[in-house]
């Protein structure tokens, strides 16, 4: 990926309008595995409830794979399109905050880490 070298990528599904995406790679001692983790989380109006779902593209095996991974079930989380995600050393990171808080300001955010 970082040789200037592009790609097509066909979708799995329909996609999101609030859609993220990030590259990320697994460790190997033999080689880096890049990937593209790609994740939505927001109410579908559409289907009447929240949508969270992960998906990860191996750049390998040219084939989409569905993580069924929530981060925290028990609160409704939302990530700013303003704060954009980072990677570091393989994994991605957004800032999150809870969305019943969001108008708070002594609500502290806090960061999802993606381990690819």
């Amino acid at each position: 990926p970082y040789l200037g070298q592009t790609r097509w990528i066909d979708p799995r599904s329909c996609y999101h309008r609030f859609d993220r995406y990030a590259l990320g790679y697994e460790k190997k001692k033999e080689q880096k595995k890049h990937k593209v983790l790609r994740f939505v989380n927001d109410y579908d109006p559409r289907v009447k409830h929240r949508v969270c779902e992960f998906e990860i593209y191996s750049l390998d095996s040219n084939s989409w794979k569905v993580v069924d991974v929530d981060p925290d079930p028990d609160h409704d989380w939302t990530t700013s399109f303003v704060l954009r995600g980072f990677s570091l050393k393989g994994n991605t990171y957004w800032y999150a905050r809870d969305k019943l808080a969001s108008s708070r300001i002594d609500v502290a955010d806090f960061l999802i880490c993606f381990d690819f």
